[in-house]
């Protein structure tokens, strides 16, 4: 990506050192992040625009009902909304560390603490007349991130990304060899905490896909498609506060709450992927 004088509004309060990375970009486009799930999917129309590597990574997904109005206002109405019972749609604000992400596969490889927050989707018309097709998993709503390569290229793709560089992700190992796990975001709409503990041990990595989609307007519709070798998902106990998170708060009926204690209301998997972030018609 190269840099205009001034900067523009986007880049205002990067440190030089992200200011450094960002030059160093020139045909910024996409990344990933992951969860579970199998789809076969076709190529991309105009092929990867960037491939992502994050390994060594974290993450904790916390799924709400939303009503239905509200979450079809936020998505297009070629997307079939996942509806379970069909008075509501599932949200999905999935948290994610990661100690080693890279892009292209240039280094330097940097860690990443990132979120991604959509409404559930099962089908996509690809033109207002066409059969619907199998999309899987969620249209997105919003991402943060603080790494600023992983930022770059995805706004370069024209993914509804900020900048934060300021989130946080940690891990503590308890006395009793458990883990807890925690999330601190600051950007607009999306400043919350989450604080996680898993509720069980996890078994052997297993390979998934999953897609993210988002309406990219006249160029057509992104895909960030990731290959995941990751653990099944497991149950995990959730303290959240979307309170201040505009983009979460004004879809739930309860943006606080003590503890989601189900595979359903959220869970937990260790592992790692590669993101392809495509173009499709």
């Amino acid at each position: 990506m190269y840099l205009a004088v001034p900067r523009p509004a986007w880049m205002r309060g990067l440190t030089a050192a992200c200011v450094t990375t960002l030059c160093a970009l020139t045909a910024a486009s996409a990344a990933a992040a992951a969860t579970s799930g199998r789809e076969d999917l076709p190529p991309g129309r105009d092929g990867v625009l960037a491939t992502t590597e994050e390994a060594d990574c974290y993450e904790v997904t916390t799924v709400r009902s939303v009503p239905i109005d509200k979450a079809r206002a936020l998505v297009p109405d070629r997307y079939t909304l996942a509806q379970t019972p069909t008075t509501t749609a599932r949200m999905w604000i999935i948290n994610i560390h990661c100690d080693r992400t890279s892009v292209d596969d240039h280094p330097p490889q940097r860690t990443s603490t990132t979120t991604y927050v959509g409404i559930r989707v099962s089908a996509r018309k690809a033109t207002p007349t066409a059969d619907p097709t199998p999309t899987g998993f969620m249209y997105l709503l919003s991402i943060a991130t603080n790494n600023p390569v992983l930022f770059a290229h995805y706004r370069a793709a024209g993914l509804p990304v900020q900048f934060d560089r300021r989130a946080t992700s940690s891990e503590t190992v308890n006395a009793d060899n458990t883990s807890t796990l925690a999330w601190a975001f600051t950007a607009e709409g999306l400043d919350y905490t989450v604080s996680a503990q898993p509720a069980a041990q996890l078994g052997a990595l297993e390979p998934s896909t999953t897609s993210y989609w988002y309406d990219n307007g006249p160029r057509g519709d992104l895909r960030i498609r990731f290959e995941n070798l990751a653990t099944v998902a497991s149950r995990v106990h959730i303290v959240a506060d979307f309170s201040d998170a505009s983009t979460v708060a004004s879809l739930l009926t309860e943006p606080r709450f003590e503890d989601i204690n189900a595979v359903f209301g959220g869970n937990f998997i260790r592992g790692g992927w590669t993101g392809h972030i495509e173009l499709l018609d």
